[in-house]
């Protein structure tokens, strides 16, 4: 099957498009929770809001709404379908109030997505990886080339283990996404090769 990376910053020419700069507010440092995998039930606010911001005047509310936090952040109908999809995996879904440039409620129907899967998925030797000289730890991953044999059983969301602010959907929830006419949803194609090529 194939698999495919989400870009969080969605269409960036698409300047009609909300577009959140923001974590949630109350939430703190904690919020790179939401983006790194981490569970955040005990940090999300109650009463969670996200507010647009001048800089990013778009107000049109697409599928997936693009930002600059590496969240996930989709409709209510991509969230039922991703909740179909990973039914049986570990994934949160915390509701949120999107605030407008003039202080008000400008929709409450976005879910920020957070897989806690972080798989060992890519193959090393194909894909750039730059490790620190003293301890060995990931510093980037520049270039994402998949195994193939790391990916028997994966879900159809998760997140790669060297790189944990990045989503990787497999082809089917994809075009499940696609055929309920979910916007913005902007995926590049990854690679794979196997270790012994």
């Amino acid at each position: 099957m194939n698999y495919y990376m989400i870009e969080t910053t969605g269409d960036l020419n698409d300047e009609s498009l909300c577009y959140i700069d923001e974590a949630p507010e109350d939430m703190g440092p904690k919020d790179v929770r939401l983006a790194v995998g981490r569970p955040a039930a005990k940090y999300f606010p109650q009463d969670a809001r996200i507010r647009l911001h001048e800089e990013h005047p778009g107000i049109k509310l697409p599928g997936i709404i693009g930002n600059g936090q590496s969240f996930l952040i989709v409709s209510q109908i991509a969230k039922q379908i991703i909740e179909k999809a990973c039914a049986n995996e570990r994934v949160e879904y915390y509701n949120f109030k999107l605030i407008n440039h003039k202080n008000r409620v400008h929709s409450t129907d976005y879910f920020i997505v957070n897989p806690l899967d972080r798989r060992d998925c890519l193959n090393e030797d194909a894909s750039e990886i730059r490790y620190a000289e003293d301890d060995g730890r990931v510093l980037n991953v520049v270039s994402f080339v998949l195994d193939p044999a790391k990916l028997v059983h994966a879900s159809h969301l998760f997140r790669i283990d060297k790189k944990p602010t990045r989503y990787v959907i497999s082809e089917m929830l994809l075009n499940a996404l696609r055929e309920a006419g979910v916007t913005n949803l902007v995926c590049r194609l990854l690679p794979q090769r196997s270790r012994d090529t």
